[in-house]
């Protein structure tokens, strides 16, 4: 019998958002999609951004890290932008690859658009698809997948075209 893994992935919300110099009331979620993997398994999660601020928003370039606890039986393998329907990749492709630096337990999705991709208020695009496999003596349970802070203590940077 094969035990099955859930990846938890938590939700992060960035608020008072710098858009054209200006903060807005509401924010900016970033999310991934949820999946249960049998031990020895593969799989990949989708990294989505929704606009929550009521107003659009124009976006040139962004950076996101996610980590999970080493020695949890997860390993990151590859990152693309393929995210799956109904959302589709931010910028359509890959502008500045690669789009993800995989240090595991970790990985930088990072791409920047020599011109702003407007997302407007209520529409989810992606930011890519990262793909990972669960070792085979993996037992049963959650496998937490955080969005972690840089250097600075910031989770995620989102820039328009003037890098606000």
């Amino acid at each position: 019998m094969k035990s099955f893994c859930s990846i938890a992935l938590l939700l992060t919300v960035i608020s008072s958002l710098s858009n054209s110099g200006s903060v807005n009331a509401g924010v900016i979620t970033l999310y991934a999609t949820h999946q249960t993997i049998a031990a020895g398994g593969t799989g990949s999660f989708d990294i989505l951004l929704r606009n929550d601020l009521g107003s659009d928003v124009d976006i040139s370039s962004f950076d996101t890290i996610m980590e999970f606890t080493a020695g949890s039986g997860l390993t990151f393998t590859s990152v693309d932008e393929l995210v799956a329907a109904p959302y589709s990749y931010i910028f359509g492709s890959i502008m500045a690859p690669p789009l993800g630096n995989i240090t595991n337990p970790s990985v930088l999705l990072s791409d920047t658009h020599a011109t702003s991709q407007t997302v407007t208020a209520g529409q989810t695009v992606g930011l890519g698809r990262v793909f990972f496999t669960v070792d085979p003596t993996t037992p049963a349970g959650d496998i937490p997948i955080i969005f972690s802070s840089d250097s600075n203590g910031y989770f995620t940077h989102i820039y328009d075209s003037a890098l606000n």
